[in-house]
């Protein structure tokens, strides 16, 4: 998940994932409960608990976490734009995030913003 915009990355404003056709992963409440308790207990950085936290939730390679900037992101947490510009899965896509990742991304985005002098 990247810090700041690149100008040779995509500008899209990428449909649901619903709109794509696509379904997140089904998670019970109880593996939610544990992944969160997980990332949050087990996980330093917080780049790397929202990076894990995202493949979770949108089942997207590392390629497509990679493509994600703060941007990209709700100031909220609750959605997620991830970009396919090849197309090589599903193409651009806005995934909701639920309630147990929004901190895990919120904080990484805080952390990624004063790094970079944006905050």
């Amino acid at each position: 998940m990247q810090s700041i915009d690149d100008s040779d990355r995509c500008s899209c404003r990428a449909p649901t994932a619903s709109e794509r056709g696509f379904t997140p992963p089904a998670l019970t409440p109880l593996a939610e409960s544990q992944i969160a308790r997980r990332l949050h207990a087990a996980t330093a950085h917080p780049h790397l608990a929202a990076e894990l936290a995202t493949a979770c939730v949108t089942a997207a390679s590392m390629t497509q976490l990679d493509t994600a900037r703060v941007t990209d992101a709700a100031p909220d947490a609750s959605t997620l734009m991830l970009h396919d510009r090849r197309n090589t899965r599903q193409g651009c896509m806005t995934h909701s995030v639920p309630d147990w990742a929004r901190p895990l991304l919120r904080a990484r985005n805080t952390i990624l913003l004063t790094l970079t002098g944006e905050a």
